[in-house]
């Protein structure tokens, strides 16, 4: 759990420093508060700003931010922010976050296309990501992912929209606390049962 703290406050400070934006937050002081009470839903068009990124280097190896979300906690030994503008590759980063995990455990680093064909049985289709929530929107062979830490694999064919043919939402699950909690959970009429108990 510290280590999920940690790691979240890092991931965290290093936002703040590099962006004036996190996803619902402004830091300019400016939020929308919702209620019950809102008769018109807010409309949300996140910013990806590709040049704003800072670099990700797992084990000494460039990856993209996505795979923060993927990996155990646990299994962190120490993260280091630098700040500042990095180039590498012709390609400029504003910072860098150096995560190195524990000598006794080996990431089992794949890409999400990857990912699909060793788990399923979708051949030559289109695929739409998430993971933990979050809708990853990059070519699946550029996204990598801690296949060890992937808790379950979520595959709906949108077969109901008539333009589009062999399109399927994937859902991936990590294994936060959370979505363990939840996994191992059943709601019966409002309450809840253990499965482990």
């Amino acid at each position: 759990m510290k280590k999920t703290t940690t790691l979240i406050l890092a991931i965290l400070t290093f936002a703040i420093s590099f962006s004036q934006e996190i996803e619902r937050i402004n830091f300019s002081g400016v939020t929308k508060q919702y209620s019950e009470n809102d008769t018109i839903p807010n409309v949300i068009y996140p910013k990806d700003n590709q040049t704003n990124k800072p670099i990700v280097l797992l084990d000494n190896n460039n990856v993209r931010f996505e795979i923060l979300r993927t990996l155990n906690p646990n299994q962190i030994d120490s993260i280091t922010i630098e700040k500042g503008k990095f180039e590498i590759d012709n390609r400029e980063y504003n910072g860098k976050i150096i995560v190195k995990t524990k000598s006794n455990y080996q990431p089992n680093i794949i890409n999400l296309k990857e990912l699909i064909l060793k788990y399923t049985e979708l051949k030559n289709c289109n695929y739409v990501f998430s993971i933990d929530g979050e809708i990853v929107n990059a070519d699946p062979k550029d996204v990598f992912i801690d296949e060890k830490n992937i808790m379950q694999i979520k595959v709906v064919k949108l077969d109901k929209t008539e333009n589009i043919k062999g399109l399927y939402f994937i859902t991936l699950l990590t294994r936060t606390p959370e979505n363990l909690k939840k996994a191992n959970t059943i709601n019966i009429r409002g309450s809840e049962l253990s499965m482990n108990k």
